[in-house]
């Protein structure tokens, strides 16, 4: 498997750079040159083989990303199959693709899979814990499989990033709605309208709100 990620090429350069260094080695060893010699080419040689390496794998990122972008047009064609399958595909040629993760998650989601879609932003979220948009769909995602505290907890983080992800305030105050936090649905409906520009989901937040407040008013009566 190792074989096949960084290609024939650099396993050769490989083998040859570690022939290399057991030729300097020995040669140290015969005195045929010194110690200071042998450590200075054995450090370039073991910089060579680093850098082979991460080229290969910069280059193994790159093809996943062209594969992942096969993935993004099948989704917006509403093509879910195929667009899984190019995420999975790239995820076989680069296991830590954030965006093939992040495709795949997006996907089950749309087939309200919420635990497969649960599990893909999960794994998104540890390659770039700093995507809003990820701990947002993580806190949907926990929202719909009833984790009330990990939902608040990934839906804080993803307003934490971006303030202006508005979409976060209103999951956020509609939790805090249905638990009996008044005065937190409350805070978060308000922050919503501040930010948003959208008319008709203010008018519908706007009535949320006005019900939040009319029952925070009767509880504290």
């Amino acid at each position: 498997m190792i074989a096949a990620k960084l290609g024939s090429r650099t396993l050769v350069f490989v083998i040859i750079l570690i022939l290399l260094i057991a030729v300097l080695y020995s040669f140290w060893k015969l005195e045929l040159i010194s110690m200071y010699a042998f450590a200075s080419l054995s450090v370039i040689s073991v910089a060579f083989v680093i850098l082979n390496v991460f080229d290969r794998y910069r280059q193994l990122e790159n093809i996943a990303e062209t594969v992942v972008k096969k993935g993004d047009e099948a989704y917006k064609k509403g093509d879910l199959g195929s667009a899984i399958k190019h995420y999975k595909d790239a995820l076989g040629i680069y296991k830590d693709s954030f965006n093939a993760h992040n495709g795949i998650g997006n996907c089950y989601r749309k087939q309200n899979n919420w635990e497969v879609a649960l599990k893909n932003y999960e794994k998104a979220c540890t390659i770039n814990p700093d995507s809003a948009m990820v701990h947002y769909n993580m806190g949907l995602s926990f929202q719909k499989l009833n984790k009330v505290d990990e939902a608040l907890n990934s839906l804080n983080k993803s307003v934490k990033i971006n303030k202006n992800l508005i979409e976060a305030y209103l999951v956020i105050g509609d939790i805090y709605k249905s638990n009996g936090n008044d005065n937190e649905a409350v805070e978060m409906y308000e922050t919503f309208l501040e930010y948003s520009q959208d008319e008709e989901a203010s008018a519908t937040v706007r009535k949320k709100l006005e019900t939040a407040k009319k029952i925070r008013d009767e509880k504290s009566s």
